[in-house]
């Protein structure tokens, strides 16, 4: 059984490959009609071969650019967790929940914000473990749950 499931995986990766050569290929033509300067007086076999060269540059050059890439994605996550623990820790919610005129707040009813160090567990809870559409029927995500948080709308202004 398991040799079977070999041959399956290794036909469905040839056909893989020659999709993406063929796409290659096919969008090669169409820069060669679209874009001035780009020419080709070749036939197919010519942008096959092209395309076959573009594909192996893009599989040694992809892990390259990830691995150097890494640093920057990690810095992103990091700021973004930053200005949402401040956020919530301070006004009670992050930019995107102030707008929508939501807020963190406890849930022993007392109205304050969440104190810094649980802001942080809750936001590295959402970015990193727990999904926030992971939630129990009270409408509580889990990151909720596990700092004792709770999202609640702000009224409006003016509204008595």
């Amino acid at each position: 059984m398991k040799q079977t499931s070999d041959h399956v995986s290794i036909i469905f990766d040839l056909m893989l490959f020659l999709v993406r050569l063929l796409i290659n290929a096919a969008a090669l033509w169409v820069a060669v009609q679209l874009v001035d300067g780009i020419e080709h007086h070749g036939s197919w076999w010519s942008l096959l071969f092209v395309a076959v060269v573009f594909g192996m540059l893009n599989a040694g050059i992809r892990p390259l650019l990830k691995l150097l890439s890494l640093p920057v994605i990690i810095l992103t996550l990091g700021l973004f967790i930053l200005e949402s623990t401040v956020l919530t820790a301070l006004v009670g919610g992050s930019f995107g929940k102030l707008v929508t005129r939501l807020r963190v707040a406890r849930v022993d009813g007392s109205g304050r914000p969440l104190d810094l160090l649980l802001s942080l567990a809750r936001v590295v809870l959402v970015c990193l473990v727990v999904p926030p559409m992971v939630f129990k029927p009270d409408g509580r995500g889990l990151h909720d749950l596990a700092v004792g948080s709770v999202t609640v709308p702000v009224g409006r202004p003016g509204a008595g």
